[in-house]
């Protein structure tokens, strides 16, 4: 509806966008308000997609979780965001890493030695686990065979270095 609402003004420049809607906790919602406040978010901040612009809560009209607005043609895409916890985020980079520990054999045979190994995990604006970068990360430490591990979160477009411990020092500084 947004989509139609945006492209039915005559000037009206090519758009793609992802986004996605608080939950709505029980609160009727206008589908009709909320269309037209988002397509005229859209064409009030599309001059600030170069190519993609990124948008908080605190940057959205209300009932707006996060949204991406990139310059180009393209359909528009909708999800609605869910209650994402610390225990949320920190599973899910756990997760993630641990996957990848997998391949470390692998990846120290193919490189000479005393070479360092990075891994970058990142998140995106248009997958369900996509998640923001929490305050006070920077104090977590997970246990890692990598030199070093950086997390990209697209929603927010930044990146933070996750750090890495040996088992004994990464159990005792776990956030409680």
């Amino acid at each position: 509806m947004a989509q139609q609402q945006y492209y039915g003004v005559a000037d009206a420049r090519p758009a793609r966008v992802h986004v996605y809607f608080s939950s709505p906790t029980g609160k009727r919602r206008d589908k009709r308000a909320m269309a037209r406040a988002l397509a005229d978010f859209v064409n009030a901040n599309l001059q600030r997609a170069n190519p993609v612009a990124n948008f908080g809560r605190r940057e959205l009209p209300e009932r707006l979780s996060t949204m991406s607005i990139a310059s180009g043609s393209g359909d528009w895409w909708c999800g609605e965001s869910g209650a994402v916890t610390l225990s949320d985020i920190r599973a899910a980079l756990a997760r993630s890493i641990s996957e990848k520990e997998k391949r470390l054999p692998t990846y120290r045979k193919n490189l000479g030695p005393g070479a360092q190994l990075w891994l970058l995990l990142y998140t995106t604006a248009d997958v369900p686990r996509s998640m923001p970068i929490p305050f006070g990360i920077e104090q977590w430490r997970f246990q890692s065979g990598f030199d070093r591990v950086f997390w990209f979160a697209t929603l927010e477009g930044k990146f933070v270095e996750i750090h890495v411990a040996d088992s004994a020092d990464a159990h005792s500084q776990l956030p409680a």
